[in-house]
């Protein structure tokens, strides 16, 4: 009899964990809309955008400087540790670059493109609202248009390429105010993002050079997820 009572009472109390569990991942598992601004900067120390060369005697020199990247995100936390992210950015590159062609001169081109992410985010719980996030994925990015000014014409390696990116950072979450986030991460690019091929004539028929340039990036990422309100 006491067999029974023990097997029962077994039951119960592995129904009762078992129901409370799956409440708590109802609770956890939730999907949240967000949006970001990322300024971003060349890190010369991990893959070298800057580009130095000479051809013919003329020296061409062209130098990656800050940018930026803003859209929106969605984040859907499958539980407390695991989470699957995306999103559509859109992002600007700035170049600075000269050369000497007949006389010396130099410029500015901005160069837009847009990213896809898909993220796999691991988090570790620091405090009560304090998590600290680590991510990793690839990017699908997408550059529509070519860019031309005095001299220089810029172009996509193709119109489509991918990347890895990887990502640190930490998020503070409320349950009415949302969730907030400050991080850092790094846009690799193996392959060259762009070339610039440099005329002679401001018509562009006597290519002189073209040189291509990587795509990897450094950021400060800011994010905020719009709160998720419970259905009454």
């Amino acid at each position: 009899m006491n067999r029974y009572l023990f097997l029962i009472f077994f039951l119960i109390g592995n129904f009762a964990a078992s129901s409370q569990t799956k409440e708590e991942e109802k609770k956890v598992s939730k999907t949240y809309f967000g949006v970001h601004f990322s300024p971003t900067s060349p890190l010369n120390l991990i893959q070298k955008t800057n580009v130095l060369s000479e051809v013919d005697g003329v020296l061409y020199e062209i130098n990656s400087k800050m940018g930026h990247s803003f859209g929106m995100e969605v984040r859907h936390d499958f539980n407390k540790i695991f989470s699957l992210q995306t999103g559509l950015s859109y992002v600007r590159r700035n170049y600075d670059f000269k050369a000497n062609l007949d006389t010396l001169f130099e410029n500015r081109m901005q160069f837009v493109g847009y990213e896809i992410p898909v993220m796999m985010l691991a988090y570790l719980r620091l405090t009560k609202h304090i998590y600290m996030d680590n991510s990793i994925g690839f990017s699908a990015n997408f550059y529509p248009t070519d860019i031309a000014t005095e001299h220089v014409y810029g172009f996509a390696n193709r119109w489509y390429q991918f990347a890895m990116n990887v990502n640190v950072g930490w998020d503070f979450r409320t349950e009415n105010s949302g969730y907030f986030f400050l991080g850092a991460s790094y846009h690799l690019q193996l392959n060259n993002a762009l070339y610039l091929a440099f005329y002679e004539d401001e018509n562009f028929v006597a290519e002189k050079v073209r040189l291509g340039v990587k795509g990897s990036y450094f950021a400060i990422n800011f994010k905020y997820f719009f709160p998720q309100r419970e259905k009454e």
